[in-house]
């Protein structure tokens, strides 16, 4: 990760980096292999996206490009940087991103479980950079061997004199200093910060109220918006009458603009109720007849049409499934979701002429500067893009559709304007998960073990949508993923864990339904499956049996059930347990997580990820779903797309597998398995397989 053709000048100038002291650039790659194997560094040249600043009065600023949105990720990352360099944790300071994202070397974008497992190396090695520069100049100053000066409790220590000198006194002299291109890492047993839990930084400002996200914004002169746009996907609008809306207290102006009609006002609330006195004559557009009826039917005439889309072929599955003595055919069903991120999505802008300047909680500022720049029709370094912190993102901030309506509606107003969506806009225009139907085909030997394996995946998305069915955690003799990709009108975009979240469902699932058909144990069936291919998933996964119990003795009505998946970088089993009442109402009573993230961090963040992922995946297998009818989705808010509730919550039991691996990912890991791990334990419970989602107690 050499730095050697931008000048230390040049680099300051790039980044906005103010201020005399010893500044150590670097460079983390931009969401390479957020969905595979651990990324390879960028060899030779790389353009710095990332530094460490320790100034004259002992501070060290650091600045990187991702997306702060309850991940607690941004603690993580001072925290390698903290370790590494020897530094008093007091000290450190996180600095803004930067408000150009198109002068930041590489695109600005947080996703795919990226942020540690990326800057692993890098910032390590940047902050052991700085460490091995300032005992360079302490070891010049006193004019001793480099060997007897020690970094510790941010300051170097001649051993043998007992002088010292802290970090800040040393910067000026370092930054003179040429740095090495290969400094020493600290080995795991060095680490004193690294793996130990540790409060997260923002949290104290958020508890108070302090931290401004999107919607916190005031600017002097600011005005408020709410566009209406057309219900359907696709439509548009015939005409409409604003004469009642104009007349609506605080009310300033009302106008049409692409893809929708704006309501401005001196405050949202009087916005909104502008809005409400709309007549306006709708479009349906193409997509009318659209509902999530027809998806399934188109979905079920393919399930034996091999796929346009392959993923991967390993032997020859056409003819090991015909010739197997058994064989097993199932289709399973999810449907559309929303991301119901907490903040609804929000953005500020102000069109002054050529310039514009945006103010959004995003997950990905460098699409929101281009798309601020289309809009207005400026050269994209004329966009200031400053990211907000954001209430919750999950993928749903990738897409820079809040960005794109506020420089809409700004284009046609003096002045910053902010643009806050309702719940219900956050439902209607949605980028969803996709609705998928997915065929699944085992030929079984005399024994009851797969010589042939078929997964196919009738879906919305090109190849993320066999994310995880390409390369199952089996080894199988005979295996095809293929799929047909369809192409509904109907947005769509990843939601945490992308691909994996349905693939793991159909494959866990029916992994179960072959055990069963075979009469061997679910979890001795996928050990001799998984003992050649994933030694670290099967060791998630025997943990898991072990932790829970499974097996025991389980009530009336009651049941358990396992699923293991990886993906992102991170390993994971889970075992859940379920009641299954006479009404067919599910409780979930506990679930027994073994997670294998490598290297980690912050085990209380960690373990706050891990919980989360399981609340959002329960949500998502026993009560939410986005229907499509009319070309238009149906859920509106959180009365008919209900969340997981605290009374309904198990108890989660998380263990770790200790590591001395590279960090893997730690948010889309936890999604996948509760699914059919639930799904699994209701059959066991129940003897009724659940083969869409999500769960109908009618069934029960």
């Amino acid at each position: 990760m050499s730095t050697r053709d931008l000048s230390r000048r040049d680099f300051m100038k790039t980044t906005g980096v103010a201020g005399a002291g010893l500044v150590v650039g670097f460079h983390i790659p931009w969401m390479q292999g957020c969905a595979g194997p651990p990324p390879v560094p960028v060899e030779g040249g790389a353009q710095p996206n990332a530094y460490i600043r320790i100034d004259p009065a002992g501070f060290i600023h650091i600045v990187y490009d991702d997306h702060e949105m309850g991940q607690g990720s941004s603690t993580g990352f001072l925290m390698m940087a903290c370790d590494e360099l020897e530094a008093d944790w007091s000290k450190l300071v996180m600095e803004e991103v930067p408000t150009d994202p198109s002068n930041w070397h590489t695109g600005i974008s947080t996703g795919g479980s990226t942020t540690i497992r990326l800057g692993w190396i890098p910032v390590r090695t940047a902050a052991a950079q700085a460490r091995e520069v300032l005992r360079e100049a302490a070891a010049r100053r006193w004019e001793v061997d480099l060997a007897e000066c020690v970094a510790k409790e941010h300051k170097i220590t001649h051993e043998p004199s007992g002088r010292s000198a802290g970090y800040g006194e040393l910067a000026e002299e370092a930054a003179l200093l040429p740095v090495s291109e290969d400094p020493p890492l600290k080995p795991h047993e060095d680490f004193w910060l690294i793996g130990h839990s540790t409060d997260r930084l923002d949290l104290p400002d958020k508890v108070v109220g302090k931290t401004q996200f999107g919607m916190d914004l005031r600017l002097p002169g600011m005005v408020f918006a709410s566009v209406s746009r057309p219900p359907a996907f696709q439509g548009g609008i015939r005409s409409f009458d604003d004469t009642a809306a104009r007349q609506v207290s605080g009310v300033l102006d009302v106008f049409e603009v692409e893809g929708g009609i704006a309501v401005v006002a001196s405050d949202t609330w009087s916005a909104l109720k502008g809005r409400e006195a709309l007549v306006v004559d709708w479009d349906p557009g193409p997509n009318a007849d659209q509902s999530s009826e027809t998806l399934k039917a188109r979905g079920v005439a393919l399930e034996n049409e091999p796929g346009d889309v392959v993923g991967d072929e390993i032997g020859n599955f056409a003819s090991a499934f015909a010739a197997a003595p058994r064989k097993v055919e199932v289709a399973y069903d999810t449907h559309f979701l929303d991301h119901v991120p907490m903040e609804p999505l929000n953005a500020t802008a102000w069109v002054q002429g050529d310039r514009v300047e945006v103010w959004c909680p995003t997950q990905g500022a460098t699409a929101g500067q281009r798309m601020a720049a289309r809009v207005a029709g400026v050269p994209t370094e004329n966009v200031i893009f400053h990211s907000m912190l954001s209430g919750g993102g999950f993928g749903r901030r990738l897409n820079p559709d809040d960005t794109e309506f506020a420089v809409k509606v700004a284009m046609n107003v003096d002045g910053p304007v902010q643009v806050v969506w309702t719940r219900e806009d956050t439902f209607a225009h949605g980028f969803y998960r996709p609705y998928t139907h997915q065929t699944m085909k085992a030929g079984l030997d005399a024994d009851g073990w797969p010589v042939a394996w078929l997964h196919r995946v009738y879906g919305q998305g090109g190849g993320t949508s066999t994310g995880g069915a390409s390369n199952p955690p089996y080894a199988f003799p005979n295996f095809r993923c293929d799929a047909h990709m369809d192409n509904w009108g109907i947005p769509i975009g990843p939601w945490r864990s992308v691909g994996n979240t349905h693939t793991c469902f159909a494959v866990e699932s029916f992994m179960d339904e072959c055990a069963h058909a075979a009469g061997i144990n679910p979890v001795t069936y996928r050990r001799r499956l998984m003992e050649p291919k994933n030694p670290r998933l099967l060791n998630c996964l025997l943990t898991a049996a072990e932790l829970a119990g499974y097996g025991k003795e389980m009530g009336e009505r009651q049941g358990q059930g396992v699923a293991a998946w990886m993906c992102f970088g991170g390993y994971g089993a889970m075992v859940a347990e379920v009641t299954v009442a006479d009404d067919g109402s599910v409780a979930v009573d506990r679930v027994v997580a073994v997670m294998d993230h490598g290297t980690i961090v912050n085990p209380e963040a960690v373990r706050s990820q891990i919980e989360g992922g399981i609340v959002l995946s329960l949500t998502a297998t026993l009560k939410a779903e986005v229907h499509i009818a009319n070309g238009a989705a149906v859920e509106s808010n959180f009365h008919d797309h209900p969340l997981l509730t605290i009374g309904e919550m198990p108890l989660v039991e998380v263990h770790f597998v200790e590591s001395t691996e590279r960090p893997g990912g730690v948010g889309e890991p936890p999604i996948p398995p509760p699914v059919p791990a639930v799904c699994n334990a209701i059959f066991a419970a129940t003897g009724v397989r659940i083969r869409e989602l999500p769960v109908d107690k009618e069934l029960l």
